[in-house]
């Protein structure tokens, strides 16, 4: 009886034993895991709140246990079985608990709203699954084509431009197909709109605003589509103007002289139109840098004007439009300016100008040497000191362009380097801004120079290579041309061997350069020994030679 009383206190022993560890098991810490939020990340980067091209998701889960997996499931409204699942996802980041996922691919589930289930599994394979609050919505794509604008741009005569255009989606089959009964909004001030025809195409009358000439073009029709946006930018432009201005008379002070000129409206191919009632100021500077009183004048019908005065000393006449305090603003026209001399200045000349270390390629300093002088009363001629000079280049002789200034010396003589950016031509000018000077203008030098070339990213390979299988030496050939280098497309390049043990390098063949400078070109191993490749430079290029090259054959 005793033996059978110990073996139940044992068995009892090991049940409470049994329980208390059961009982350890359900009271420790269960797994803490939520599925914080998701958004949906399109290629573009873009997030929103439909998405009319293909997304992938990303996930974020907060979790007290490290998490291993995580899943998405997309349903369509009203459907049971998913539309689509993920399953692909990566973890990207994790701080404090909270990690972030992100499917791997790209999905573009049909056109619905879609209901997002996400799942998580820890470490020790608990899942939980959340269905997230908002859903997601797919629509179809739209965009704004074919716009276009009547004209180029616009101006303070011509206001208005009428915008043409088409909005479109794009069916399964690749084809555009219309949007109709949509309203296309500009976001003008005026709030300029038009509503798509069944063909979906719009037009539409607006007014360009100087201060934001880009037209600014959208659209939100609604389920099932998404949104369209375009810029055009109708450009708003100043309206061209010239000033032009002469005077005649004998130049002698105190006798009569008349200041006349034209106020054009200019079209851009040499051809002006007159700008009637506009005020023009004209006003006499002296040789001493004193200004006169200024005469504000009308245009008459043709945009022509005149004022008669009396030659009053040496100096200049000049003729001011919309930039002068005495004259009214005239908004949205260029400000004119132009300046006529009185036969009264002193004539000067340039002269004795000499190229100095003329140089042979592109970014070479170019240096220019002249003497000033000033013709005087008694006609003979006198050096001009500390008189602005202006060393000017131009690629075709018509379009100038200033390089480099400075100052004649005591003697009239002025020395001034620049850098050589291309062919092309060179000149000094002498154009005093006050003064009793008239400008003076040198002769006109020409100076042919080349571009540098560089071949970058030389190599030959593979190596070492088997004696009779064939390897390729390749590279790219630019040339520094506008202060950068760029690719030399459509060049030779020839290829030179020089064998192990020998000091000859002989030609081994040729390749043209392709549209983005670079050269490949296969070849047969046959001995060891060096590659190297050289541009023999043209009419506007230097020539050039690669690194060489080492290639073991075995």
């Amino acid at each position: 009886m005793r033996r059978v009383l110990n073996l139940w206190a044992a068995v009892l022993v090991v049940l409470c034993v049994s329980a208390t560890a059961e009982g350890t098991v359900l009271a420790a810490t269960r797994a803490e895991t939520t599925i914080v939020s998701y958004e949906a990340l399109v290629e573009s980067g873009s997030r929103r709140t439909f998405y009319d091209e293909p997304f992938r998701l990303i996930a974020r889960v907060s979790s007290d246990r490290e998490i291993s997996r995580v899943e998405a499931r997309l349903y369509a409204e009203g459907a049971s079985d998913p539309a689509l699942s993920l399953t692909d996802f990566t973890r990207t980041s994790a701080s404090d608990g909270t990690s972030v996922w992100r499917s791997d691919r790209y999905v573009d589930p049909p056109v619905a709203k879609y209901r997002v289930e996400i799942s998580a599994v820890d470490a020790d394979g608990t899942r939980t699954d959340r269905v997230m609050e908002r859903p997601l919505h797919k629509r179809l794509k739209i965009n704004l084509v074919e716009v276009t604008t009547d004209r180029s741009h616009a101006d303070v005569e011509h206001p208005d431009v009428t915008v043409t255009g088409r909005l479109v989606h794009i069916d399964g089959e690749g084809t555009r197909q219309p949007v109709s009964e949509a309203r296309v909004n500009t976001g003008n001030a005026d709030g300029s709109t038009a509503v798509t025809n069944p063909d979906g195409r719009f037009n539409l009358r607006t007014r360009i605003a100087p201060e934001n000439p880009s037209l600014y073009l959208w659209t939100s029709p609604g389920a099932p589509y998404g949104e369209a946006y375009h810029t055009v930018n109708a450009g708003y432009r100043l309206v061209s103007t010239r000033l032009f201005a002469e005077v005649s008379g004998s130049g002698v002070i105190g006798e009569k002289l008349l200041v006349r000129g034209r106020l054009r409206r200019w079209t851009g191919n040499g051809v002006g139109t007159g700008i009637a009632g506009m005020t023009v100021v004209l006003q006499f500077w002296e040789a001493s840098g004193r200004a006169g009183v200024a005469h504000p004048v009308k245009t008459d019908a043709d945009g022509d004007f005149e004022f008669s005065t009396i030659t009053t000393g040496v100096g200049e006449w000049r003729a001011y439009f919309n930039n002068h305090g005495a004259a009214p603003e005239a908004p949205g026209y260029e400000r004119g300016f132009a300046r006529a001399s009185t036969p009264a200045a002193h004539r000067t000349a340039v002269s004795g100008m000499t190229f100095a270390a003329q140089p042979t390629a592109a970014g070479d300093r170019l240096t220019v040497k002249a003497q000033i002088r000033r013709l005087k009363a008694d006609a003979t001629w006198s050096p001009v000191s500390a008189g602005p000079m202006s060393l000017l280049f131009s690629p075709d002789g018509k379009r100038w362009g200033v390089e480099a200034n400075g100052l004649t010396g005591p003697q009239g003589f002025v020395s001034i380097s620049a850098r050589v950016p291309r062919d092309g031509f060179w000149r000094l000018d002498y154009d005093p801004e006050f003064g009793n000077d008239f400008s003076a203008r040198s002769a006109v030098r020409y100076v042919n120079v080349k571009h540098r070339t560089s071949i970058t990213g030389f190599d030959a390979s593979p190596e070492p290579v088997k004696k009779g299988r064939m390897f390729a030496v390749q590279g790219q050939l630019k040339q520094y041309f506008s202060g950068t280098w760029k690719p030399l497309s459509g060049a030779t390049v020839h290829v030179y061997f020089k064998a192990n043990g020998t000091s000859k390098w002989t030609r081994m063949a040729a390749v043209k350069t392709g549209r983005y400078g670079g050269f490949h070109k296969p070849l047969k191993a046959s001995r060891d020994g060096a590659w190297l490749v050289t541009y023999q430079g043209d009419s506007s290029c230097l020539g050039v030679r690669s690194a060489s090259d080492y290639v073991d054959v075995r």
